[in-house]
């Protein structure tokens, strides 16, 4: 769900960004 929102919030850039540092 923290990855959801963020997701939406920020662009898909920015999101992919957090993604990557989520899993890594």
């Amino acid at each position: 769900t923290y990855i959801n929102i963020h997701t939406s919030k920020f662009p898909e850039g920015e999101l992919r960004g957090t993604l990557t540092n989520s899993t890594g």
